[in-house]
């Protein structure tokens, strides 16, 4: 998926659903994401991790999008991991929820390049 701030690629093997996002998450881009998760979510996966590594800006409704799936996933027995990066975990920590979710830090480097935006 594809939107002029926001790039999103998804993967799914049968133990997880995978949802790698670059560049801006806010509330022009977040229905994408939304998309994308609800699909992880509803598919046959015990699990689903969102790797966040590149995004560059996220607002609240990105915020409670990913709440929102970890939610969704929690209700059904499924695993969600976040890969946060640098600007997801100062929203965290800033909010307070830090917390809140089951952060799993990936060792390889991020799959997509950031991306670039125009303003």
């Amino acid at each position: 998926m594809r939107d002029a701030l926001l790039v999103i690629e998804a993967d799914r093997t049968e133990l997880q659903a995978e949802i790698h996002c670059c560049g801006e998450i806010d509330a022009s881009s977040v229905a994408g994401l939304q998309r994308a998760l609800g699909l992880a979510v509803l598919s046959g996966v015990p699990a689903v991790r969102v790797d966040l590594r590149s995004v560059t800006f996220i607002d609240s409704s990105g915020l409670h999008c990913l709440l929102g799936a970890a939610e969704a996933c929690e209700e059904m027995g499924k695993t969600f991991e976040l890969d946060p990066g640098a600007t997801t975990s100062r929203l965290l920590e800033l909010c307070g929820m830090a917390d809140r979710f089951n952060v799993r830090l990936a060792h390889e480097p991020p799959r997509l390049p950031a991306a670039r935006t125009a303003r």
